[in-house]
Formats: C-alpha cells, sequence, structure tokens
C-alpha cells in the first residue's frame, strides 16, 4: 500500500502514524522542495494521465494525505524582478493542479474542502443550524462597526482572518486570539486595511476535541501560571509547564454534533475548538480543517496516531 504525503520537512506526525503502517509505503511530495530538488510531471497519454514525482509513480496512491505543505516566495525565484510573479504562478499551479487528481485516491481531507473549511464564517453558519452554541460575531472593517459591537457586549476579543506567520526581519510571529477589555482604549483606525474578527468573549475551560473519521479525541487545556490570565491557550503550546491536557468526556449529543460538522465539510478529520463556560454550557468557538494534533498524543497518551493509520487502512 502507498501514501502519498503532501507536507514539509520536518514533520513528525508522518513518523507518528507511518509506525503503525510498517508495511506501507510513503512518499513525501514537499513544495518547498519543488522545483529545485524534487520533479513533478503529468504525462496525459492514450487517455489516461499519469502522474510521477523524481520518476515514481503517485497515480496508484492508495491514499493522499494533506499535511501541512508551505510554499516558496515569489521573491524568491532566480528571476528578474518583472518575471517573479510569472514563475511563481507557474510553480504554485503545477504542485496545486495536483490537488484535484487522483479520483480513486483517499484523500485526508481534499484541499479544496479544507480550503472552505478555513472559512470562520461559513463554519459558523454550519454549526450554527447543526445546533452549536455560537458566541455573536462581527468581522469588518469599519471602526464605527468594531466600536458599536464593543458597546454592546463590553468585553469581547479579537481574532486575525487567517494563521499566516507575521515575518519581522527573519523572526516569525503568530497573531494570537486577544482580550479586549471594556475598559481599555483601543485604537481601531488599522481596520481599514486589515480587517479582523471581534467575539463575544466566553470564559471557561478550553476543550480541544479531534474528529479523525468516525473516532472523537476530547482534550480540556488548562492555563497555568501566568497563562491564566490569557485568552488563548496556544500562548503556551511551547512550554508544556503553562499547560496542562487531559483526555475528557463530551456530552454524547456534542459528539454527533462534532462529526456532523466534519462530514458536512467533506473532511476525514478537523480539530475543533470548544469552551465550556462556567455554566456548564458548551460553546464552539472555530474548526481547524488540517489542524496539528502531535501535541495532544504527546500530553495525554490517546492514540490520535493509531486512529489516523486505522482511517488508512479502513479505506483501501
Amino acid at each position: 500500500m502507498k501514501v502519498l504525503v503532501i507536507t514539509t520537512k520536518p514533520d513528525a506526525h508522518v513518523k507518528m502514524v507511518a509506525r503503525h503502517l510498517p508495511e506501507w509505503e510513503f512518499l513525501i511530495f514537499d513544495p518547498f522542495k519543488f522545483p529545485y530538488r524534487q520533479g513533478i510531471t503529468y504525462l496525459f497519454e492514450n487517455g489516461k494521465m499519469e502522474i510521477t514525482l523524481d520518476k515514481k509513480n503517485l497515480s496508484d496512491a492508495d491514499v493522499v494525505w494533506f499535511r501541512k505543505p508551505n510554499y516558496i516566495k515569489s521573491t524568491k525565484f532566480p528571476v528578474c524582478e518583472n518575471l517573479q510573479e510569472f514563475a511563481w504562478n507557474s510553480y504554485k499551479r503545477s504542485i496545486t493542479w495536483l490537488y484535484d487528481l487522483l479520483p480513486n485516491s483517499f484523500w485526508v481531507s481534499r484541499p479544496s474542502n479544507i480550503i472552505k473549511g478555513g472559512n470562520k464564517l461559513y463554519q459558523m453558519q454550519l454549526a450554527t443550524n447543526l445546533g452549536f452554541n455560537v458566541p455573536d460575531t462581527l468581522v469588518t472593517n469599519s471602526t464605527a462597526e468594531a466600536e458599536r459591537f464593543r458597546s454592546r457586549l463590553r468585553d469581547i476579543v479579537t481574532k486575525s482572518l487567517h494563521n499566516e506567520f507575521v515575518d519581522d526581519g527573519g523572526e516569525l510571529y503568530a497573531v494570537y486570539t486577544t482580550r479586549l477589555p471594556a475598559e481599555e482604549k483601543i485604537d481601531f483606525s488599522g481596520l481599514a486595511i486589515s480587517p479582523a474578527i471581534f467575539q463575544q468573549m466566553i470564559v471557561g475551560a478550553d476543550i480541544r476535541v479531534t474528529v479523525i473519521g468516525s473516532k472523537i479525541f476530547a482534550t480540556e487545556i488548562s492555563k497555568k501560571g501566568s497563562l491564566q490570565g490569557e485568552i488563548d491557550w496556544r500562548l503556551g503550546v511551547a512550554d508544556s509547564r503553562k499547560l496542562k491536557y487531559f483526555p475528557t468526556t463530551l456530552p454524547e449529543n456534542l459528539n454527533e454534533l462534532c462529526l456532523a460538522l466534519v462530514r458536512q465539510m467533506g473532511l476525514e478529520y478537523g480539530a475543533i475548538d470548544l469552551m465550556r463556560d462556567y455554566k456548564g454550557k458548551y460553546w464552539f468557538l472555530e474548526i481547524n480543517p488540517n489542524g496539528q494534533w502531535g501535541f495532544v498524543e504527546l500530553q495525554t497518551g490517546q492514540q490520535l496516531s493509531l486512529a489516523i493509520a486505522d482511517l488508512f487502512r479502513n479505506q483501501v
């Protein structure tokens, strides 16, 4: 059996799953290495498409696992400046065209569904329709609308529309969910060129729900020390002393909602962030349709990697 993994090395998740499938072949396609150190070729001949990666056949891949590929920036192409965008578009399309091919392979998950699933407004509408509790939310570039929303709800949080890192002279910074206390003066003028998400603040216990096929792994995440005053637990993900993880059990109806959400989004995997408030009410915050899961297994011992391996096995 063959798995094509689309990711950028190093990716510890691949080894975590491969150890459960010792008899399977894992091929890595790393777009960050292509086109310099990898070559991909599409040949349509006699009514058939043949796809090869460094002369290895991809067309017969049983599973395609879309992990975390990175792409070369257009400014890094060794061509004159006026051709950089042209060259980069050719490079990017020669990669992304693959994502709509291999119809006989089992995809975890289709990139088109992952991209659509990353739309936080689409997520909220779908979650609401299914029966989740979803906080009041505003997405805007209007200072007046942001101030009006904050005036009504008082304490709110703000998020970015995407998960891209900010490159500051070679240092990469992440933009995390940030609390905007009612008493704090906020300058919203930058919204005009960078719209943001504003949301009703829910306080309570953070729950990460990882859905793999029909299996659910729920993990409660407790913030410790200086992190207790922060709204986003991801601030402590690099320091295990600031977070405590432990498996938890969700109400059965909530399990069904999580499964239904992932299925309706056309995904085989999803990482859902919930909040349980102090009254015991669960709130849907968002779903990352291709979120990381290795840290959950390492911290809790839950066998997520085995569940992914089983998902692969059950489809071939």
